[in-house]
């Protein structure tokens, strides 16, 4: 049937619609293949906040992986305070202040979730702030429910 309707127009005109099909088909095996990934699990994936920036590799404290649940916290009012330190990551009855200097936006879709967090917990006591969380990246954990 193709043949018939290219006939007036040459061999060449078939070769192009058919390699035009074969790409086509190419490209819709592609996607539908294992390596494409639906926008359902870029929520799984992580998302880097701190971890390309210089100040944060500079840092020599070791990167450790925290578990918990990222909440908003009351930022310090006052002279020689952390204004950034609007979250915490609530890890059983422990809460370690998050810093979040320009990364609000980013965070805050991970709010009141429960979380993975590769960063490092940065003392800073020597300048009297203590301690707080800088994140490296982050990633909602999906729990399953439980079966009874």
């Amino acid at each position: 049937m193709m043949r018939r309707i290219f006939r007036n127009r040459g061999k060449w005109a078939y070769r192009i619609q058919v390699a035009g099909l074969m790409v086509s088909l190419s490209f819709m095996a592609v996607i539908s293949g294992s390596g494409y990934q639906s926008g359902d699990d870029k929520q799984d994936q992580p998302v880097t906040i701190y971890a390309k920036a210089k100040w944060y590799r500079a840092r020599s404290e070791p990167e450790k992986l925290w578990r918990g649940t990222l909440v908003k916290r009351t930022a310090p009012v006052g002279p020689n305070t952390r204004n950034a330190l609007k979250y915490s990551l609530c890890i059983g009855k422990q809460d370690l202040a998050v810093y979040a200097a320009g990364v609000e936006e980013a965070l805050a879709s991970f709010l009141d979730q429960e979380v993975s967090v590769r960063g490092k917990l940065v003392d800073l006591s020597e300048e009297d702030q203590g301690k707080e969380l800088w994140i490296a990246s982050i990633r909602s954990i999906r729990t399953q429910p439980q079966r009874r």
